[in-house]
């Protein structure tokens, strides 16, 4: 009887420890207890639900992802508070903003925007 790991199994370990520390470099500044600078002036429970809902498309210094639009950096200079609650809620026209209606209560929603419009 053979003790110890094959060739296989050590090729299959080195490949899962290999892709778990790649998978642990994603996702930028925002692992762990640090804050991003364009965090840092919202509300706890603001910042928590950015990091978990919108993190990945928006950033996390709001400077978009996924295109020009989702850059948020600015997103008070062009829209009032109603307009991005909108958004959030609804959608936006063109289908690359999701709707969040049904995801987030009326209250996530109206916080998410009311810091938002401060960003000018």
């Amino acid at each position: 009887m053979k003790s110890g790991l094959g060739k296989k199994q050590i090729i299959a370990v080195s490949s899962c420890v290999l892709l778990l520390a790649i998978l642990a470099g994603c996702g930028g500044p925002m692992q762990g207890s640090k804050t991003s600078k364009a965090l840092s002036d919202a509300p706890p429970e603001t910042a928590a639900l950015f990091q978990s809902r919108c993190l990945s498309c928006h950033g996390s210094e709001l400077q978009g992802r996924v295109g020009e639009k989702t850059n948020l950096q600015q997103i008070g200079a062009r829209l009032a508070a109603a307009d991005i609650a909108s958004r959030i809620r609804d959608g936006s026209e063109d289908g690359m903003m999701p709707a969040f209606g049904k995801q987030l209560s009326e209250e996530e929603i109206e916080g998410l925007a009311g810091w938002l419009v401060g960003k000018q």
